[in-house]
């Protein structure tokens, strides 16, 4: 019952469509099975049945819900093209930023990554489309299994590429369960490092301005 008042009050600060505080509830249902056990299809759909159950939806949007999950459950996880599972839900040219086919994807590519969070974010940009989103979500998903493992250089790679270079990786040291310090302090940037973040931020805004107005 906590989860889901925090679920709801959490997505209700940006999202209040029904669909939105569904599927946010629906991820965390699915992320508090991946911490006890491997997650499997069976699961993914027993999770969608619980939050059906808690949650009044109007029944044009649980019948498309059911109908992707029944979809994409066609194509099991483990040997199942990528591309051919996303195709099932509508998402052949890539997954979409609404959160029904971002959660359902995400969910479906948890259970082929089983753990290895890498595998989940290789998967998410071949499906394509709003990768960002799609992956953070797969991977959040992955990274409860008990048996999660992302490459030791890997954390440095994807940390690297965002403003604050290593600062992330101090926080991130500082946050987790298993450091023996549990300090929340961290090198303060320089003058000269926050100007070079904003820079990095400010030309990153200024292309992204110029591709949408491309296209």
């Amino acid at each position: 019952d906590k989860l889901m008042e925090f679920v709801r009050i959490s997505t209700s600060i940006t999202h209040t469509d029904i669909r939105a505080i569904s599927m946010a509830l629906f991820v965390a249902e699915i992320m508090t099975q991946a911490c006890k056990s491997r997650l499997d299809w069976r699961q993914i759909t027993s999770c969608f049945e619980k939050v059906s159950e808690a949650q009044d939806i109007p029944l044009k949007f649980e019948s498309e819900m059911r109908s992707l999950l029944d979809a994409i459950g066609r194509h099991d996880p483990a040997t199942a093209i990528t591309h051919d599972a996303m195709a099932a839900i509508g998402c052949a040219a890539g997954v979409s930023g609404y959160i029904v086919h971002t959660a359902i994807a995400a969910s479906w590519i948890s259970v082929r990554a089983q753990g290895d969070i890498h595998k989940a974010i290789d998967l998410s940009i071949e499906a394509g489309g709003d990768t960002d989103s799609l992956a953070a979500v797969a991977a959040a998903i992955t990274a409860c299994s008990p048996s999660s493992h992302m490459p030791d250089n890997a954390l440095a790679n994807f940390a690297g590429s965002f403003a604050g270079g290593d600062r992330i990786l101090c926080y991130a040291e500082a946050l987790s369960p298993c450091s023996s310090t549990r300090s929340l302090t961290a090198p303060e940037p320089s003058v000269a490092q926050q100007f070079r973040d904003n820079m990095r931020a400010l030309r990153a805004m200024v292309r992204h301005i110029f591709w949408r107005r491309i296209f």
